[in-house]
């Protein structure tokens, strides 16, 4: 016997600057009425599921017909993106600080000011 029904999910990274109480509602209702084939029971499951080192992930589980299972997963996730990006919600890049010490510098206190209100560099 096949499942008539299967479960995808997805793991979006936001910015650590962008707003995830923003975000997910904006991904709640694309899933209520983006694709006929994103099945409502069970519900879609919207949430924030990690701290990652370049964003917020945003646990993202989605159930479609087995038969179109591909076709939706596909579907979603550019639509998803776009919805986000359409309300000034970005996907972050990975990022690094590295920092080279001289042998005669004393590695500073803090990092530089320009990176210590948020912890990261600064996109674009």
């Amino acid at each position: 016997m096949t499942n008539v029904a299967q479960r995808f999910e997805y793991r979006i990274a936001i910015r650590y600057s962008d707003d995830a109480d923003k975000a997910i509602p904006i991904i709640s209702k694309l899933l209520a009425a983006a694709h006929s084939f994103v099945l409502q029971n069970p519900p879609p499951s919207v949430c924030v599921n990690e701290l990652g080192n370049s964003g917020v992930i945003i646990m993202v589980r989605i159930w479609s017909p087995s038969r179109e299972w591909g076709d939706v997963r596909t579907e979603m996730l550019l639509k998803i993106r776009q919805a986000l990006e359409q309300q000034g919600i970005r996907i972050p890049f990975s990022q690094r600080v590295v920092w080279l010490q001289d042998p005669n510098y004393s590695v500073p206190e803090s990092p530089p000011e320009h990176l210590a209100d948020k912890g990261q560099a600064k996109e674009p």
